[in-house]
């Protein structure tokens, strides 16, 4: 006797569900991690751009390190809510003024490298 077979029509649901439930996953992990500052970040300078980021993601979350080297840019803007467990700045790095126009919230872990 041969195993009984779901239709096709009550199976697309539970595809199409799955695929969905990937692509979040997968773009929710795309869009947050620790980075460096890029070295020519663009020229708004915008801490939620993930372009000014390498790899480009935006450090925004309680176990992110946001890290900041040589950039020709160095005056990044936080202008929405911002979470990271550390800020550091590598031995070298340019000097940076980060302007804070928005909500943000640090482990208390800023360290420079010499």
């Amino acid at each position: 006797m041969n195993p009984p077979t779901i239709p096709v029509f009550l199976r697309l649901p539970f595809v199409f569900g799955f695929a969905c439930l990937a692509f979040a996953l997968t773009s929710q992990a795309v869009q947050a991690g620790s980075a460096t500052w890029a070295l020519d970040a663009d020229q708004f300078e915008l801490w939620t751009n993930p372009n000014n980021w390498t790899p480009n993601t935006v450090p925004n979350g309680p176990n992110d390190t946001a890290t900041f080297g040589v950039s020709n840019r160095t005056v990044p803007a936080i202008t929405a809510q911002i979470e990271v467990a550390a800020i550091v700045f590598d031995a070298g790095a340019s000097v940076f003024l980060i302007q804070v126009r928005g909500p943000f919230h640090s482990h208390n872990q800023w360290s420079r490298h010499r």
